[in-house]
């Protein structure tokens, strides 16, 4: 269940007459980490010139607007 469905549904129904949300475990992705890793170090391979620590952020900036685009 989305949280916009059960904010909804706890909205728009007594508070009495929601039945309980089930447990859920989280699911841990590990390769968003290894993907920013990669790209860094392809990036840093290629273009010696720029600092670590600002790279990291131009990277997720890419990452993240490719992943809103699919």
């Amino acid at each position: 269940m989305s949280r916009q469905d059960m904010m909804r549904k706890l909205l728009l129904s007594d508070i009495d007459a929601v039945a309980p949300v089930k447990d859920y475990k989280p699911v841990v992705v590990s390769n968003g980490r290894d993907a920013i890793d990669r790209a860094m170090t392809a990036v840093m391979r290629q273009y010696n010139c720029v600092p670590a620590s600002k790279l990291e952020g131009i990277i997720c900036t890419v990452i993240c607007a490719l992943a809103a685009e699919g």
